[in-house]
């Protein structure tokens, strides 16, 4: 069982997760990519400075395999030509405790060049490649099975919860800023670029789920980096939402005439366009035709009372 990843125009395959039942390996595939030894110093990384990705510390697969050897699974990566394994050492021996990888190096001539040949033989003859990795132009990683803990299909269907693409909502509202999570499934879930922030909704309870389009992420990798930032991209998000779907302001209204206020429009007034804020005036027009209200701002409640206790006698 698993996925395929495919180009979003061409359909080309760009690469698979699949998780052998049998043998209880979780392996991940991209196709055409190459991964530089000196990665594995803690903060190098390649996505830093590229707005698209979520990650930019540079400790991304390094702690995640920590982790994952904490758990007793085993890692192994195949990639530009080599194979590194990684393992915690044992105890009593060298390093004790700490975790460790070795590289073991695939030479051209002896190793790589017999697999190339049958590679580009089976390509000739018109034949789809098979769908595995190629030490020497893929990145494959491999979690679990052998001798190690394996991978079962409640704790792979689980880890896919993290990532968006592979655990889609049946409906989404989507602009250019990020996207707005309509399945009842996702509500009160908070996703940067396809990657749940588990700790980005801990604060206050969110009426509706988010995909930030936006953003960097913590150290922990559980919310935005910049606390005020989350409630100037859902600000964004809704008024290019309200621009797109106008029907939409009424669920914007009413969370914002709750109280207390949703995390979906926590701190919005110090964000919303004057766009937004006239959309908002119109439904609030549109819903008091009959002038028989009077609105004002919860804080200035007991202001606005007084006066109207001396000049009305009811208010309605």
């Amino acid at each position: 069982m698993g996925f395929v990843a495919l180009h979003p125009d061409t359909k080309k395959e760009l690469g698979f997760i699949r998780l052998s039942k049998k043998t209880g390996t979780l392996e991940l595939t991209n196709y055409n990519s190459w991964l530089s030894a000196k990665s594995i110093n803690l903060g190098t990384t390649s996505k830093r400075g590229n707005n698209f990705y979520a990650g930019h510390h540079g400790e991304g697969y390094k702690i995640a395999t920590v982790a994952l050897l904490r758990d007793k699974y085993l890692v192994k990566i195949r990639a530009s030509k080599c194979t590194w394994d990684f393992f915690a050492a044992s105890p009593g021996k060298k390093y004790e405790g700490e975790a460790c990888v070795t590289f073991k190096i695939k030479r051209d001539e002896e190793d790589i060049k017999p697999m190339k040949d049958a590679y580009a033989a089976r390509i000739a003859t018109g034949r789809p490649r098979k769908r595995s990795g190629n030490i020497w132009e893929d990145v494959t990683v491999l979690i679990g099975g052998g001798k190690s803990k394996h991978v079962t299909v409640d704790e792979f269907m689980e880890w896919i919860k993290f990532a968006l693409d592979l655990d889609p909502p049946s409906s989404v509202l989507e602009t250019p800023d990020g996207s707005i999570l309509l399945d009842a499934k996702f509500s009160n879930k908070v996703y940067l670029k396809g990657i749940f922030l588990e700790h980005a909704a801990a604060l206050k309870p969110f009426k509706f789920g988010y995909n930030l389009a936006q953003g960097a992420v913590d150290r922990d990798r559980r919310t935005l980096s910049s606390p005020g930032e989350q409630a100037r991209l859902l600000a964004i998000i809704w008024g290019e939402a309200v621009r797109k779907d106008p029907t939409i302001i009424g669920e914007y209204l009413g969370m914002l005439k709750t109280e207390p206020a949703p995390g979906d429009v926590t701190n919005a007034e110090d964000y919303i366009s004057p766009a937004t804020a006239t959309s908002i005036w119109t439904q609030l027009k549109e819903e008091n035709a009959n002038r028989e209200k009077f609105y004002y701002q919860s804080q200035n409640g007991n202001e606005v009372r007084k006066i109207f206790a001396t000049y009305v006698k009811r208010i309605v």
